[in-house]
């Protein structure tokens, strides 16, 4: 895990959810962050609200280089992050 990653990992648990869970990615050719947050805060959202909780949170504690480097990161509340991966045949 990157020093971006972890530093938005920190940011959520510290402001928004202690237990979130997520499945951000560090890409290195790109040095961005993306993929999924599942905290409790959204819970009751819609997908926008939801996105705009995390990124007024985020554009407040990161610096405009570090916010420049966090790509699409999908805000799921705990259930929904419960799925199923394993395929039948």
């Amino acid at each position: 895990m990157d020093e971006l990653h972890q530093k938005v990992i920190d940011t959520v648990r510290s402001h928004l959810d202690p237990d979130v869970a997520d499945g951000l990615e560090s890409i290195p050719s790109s040095g961005r962050v993306t993929g999924w947050i599942a905290a409790t805060a959204f819970e009751g959202q819609g997908d926008r609200e939801r996105q705009r909780l995390l990124w007024d949170l985020l554009g407040r504690e990161l610096t405009p280089a570090e916010r420049a480097r966090v790509g699409p990161i999908v805000a799921l509340t705990p259930a929904e992050a419960e799925f199923d991966v394993t395929m039948d045949t």
